[in-house]
């Protein structure tokens, strides 16, 4: 059962509660990512994240793991473009420690200059494995051309010179102007007694100051072509996007149906035609990344680099085949791969309790399970045909890796 609390600073409680678990998945959602930050900060939501775990002015790093591990409980955390999330899973009976620990991470975080240094090596070493892989080199490149400009456009992980440039002062103001009641969230979802969980959250949280709503530019999308040269790998690794349809879209669930047909699954289109049929490409799938105000869909793949013009024709075929092509059998199969998809990932208390906030922060209301199923049952051939349409109507993007 779902339930809402707003305090009087803004600062809001939800809990997704049901009793046929013995624990539960709690989180505080603080609503500003990599898409809230300057050039001059950039990489600072996911330098702070790191530096949670480092010691407050309560415990030190091993205090505060040993805390939650002598209950068999974890303590994690990410960074996303829209947030940054502390997360925490535990037996039932152990909710308070839970919020306690995660308040003092969220609040006390001591942020000494040693740790600030230690951090920085640790974060250059996950920027250089980056940079190392291909396929987040070619989604990086994605993201810049498909928002230019643009704190979306930019990487979580900030660029090496502006990680190094990260200090206990930028850190600090980072935390007293986003860090505040009115952008966060907590949320949890299993065994839990709302009412107890608000207790505990206010009482933790009391001296939360209550801030103001944080503002984003909003995202424009552009598209465009980049190819980076790495002669060193053996295959050519290659996107196609374009703008998708946000949470709010009249043809959003339209659109997610699509995705699904197109290469969702190993009976998709793309998997069929393009891996199973012609044997170009080991893995190849598409995909929707959806913000509040926009949403990227593209496709993957990765081939021979002799092949990497002829998969970029295959792909574009298919994708406007399916305006006109799309079957009511691929529509049934594609509704009853989403039902049984979420059924599956709802059963974890950790997925629940994100869907919760995500609900929240992006659509600014909750779904429930059923109005989903609904809106998924009510998705028409006519609609699909539609969303294509305008998606394939806006402007490409086309990175490559090769």
């Amino acid at each position: 059962m779902f339930q809402l609390t707003t305090l009087e600073n803004g600062l809001t409680i939800a809990t997704d509660s049901y009793n046929t678990v013995e624990t539960l998945s709690l989180g505080v959602f603080v609503r500003t990512g990599s898409r809230a930050e300057t050039l001059e900060n950039h990489g600072v939501s996911h330098f702070l994240e790191h530096m949670a775990f480092k010691g407050t002015q309560k415990k030190t790093a091993f205090e505060l793991m040993a805390a939650i591990e002598d209950v068999g409980g974890d303590l994690d955390a990410y960074t996303s473009r829209d947030s940054t999330v502390y997360l925490s899973k535990v037996l039932k009976e152990d909710m308070p420690l839970a919020v306690d620990l995660l308040a003092d991470i969220v609040q006390n975080s001591k942020l000494a200059e040693e740790d600030i240094a230690k951090e920085c090596q640790v974060i250059l070493q996950e920027f250089k494995e980056a940079q190392d892989t291909p396929s987040d080199i070619l989604f990086e490149d994605l993201q810049e051309l498909c928002y230019p400009n643009h704190p979306l456009g930019r990487s979580i992980l900030g660029t090496e010179e502006s990680i190094k440039s990260i200090t206990s002062e930028k850190l600090r103001a980072y935390i007293k102007e986003h860090y505040t009641a009115e952008n966060m969230m907590i949320c949890a979802a299993g065994n839990v007694d709302h009412e107890h969980f608000v207790a505990e959250v206010t009482k933790a949280f009391a001296s939360l100051p209550a801030g103001k709503p944080l503002e984003v530019e909003v995202a424009i999308y552009v598209g465009g072509t980049k190819h980076r040269s790495r002669p060193e790998i053996q295959q050519a690794h290659s996107v196609i996007a374009y703008e998708g349809m946000h949470y709010n879209h009249p043809l959003y669930y339209a659109s997610q149906i699509w995705n699904n047909i197109i290469g969702g699954s190993m009976t998709s289109r793309m998997f069929q035609k393009i891996r199973e049929e012609q044997g170009l490409a080991y893995a190849i799938n598409s995909f929707v990344n959806v913000y509040k105000d926009t949403a990227t869909f593209g496709v993957y793949a990765a081939t021979e680099k002799s092949q990497q013009e002829l998969l970029k024709q295959m792909v574009e075929k298919e994708l406007q085949d399916s305006i006109e092509g799309i079957t009511e059998q691929e529509l049934m199969r594609a509704r009853t791969q989403f039902k049984a998809g979420l059924m599956m990932y709802l059963e974890s208390t950790d997925n629940r309790m994100v869907r919760v906030a995500n609900n929240l922060v992006t659509r600014g209301r909750y779904v429930s399970d059923q109005e989903l199923i609904e809106q998924i049952e009510s998705v028409t051939l006519e609609q699909i045909k539609a969303a294509a349409k305008e998606i394939l109507a806006k402007p490409q993007s086309y990175a490559t890796v090769s």
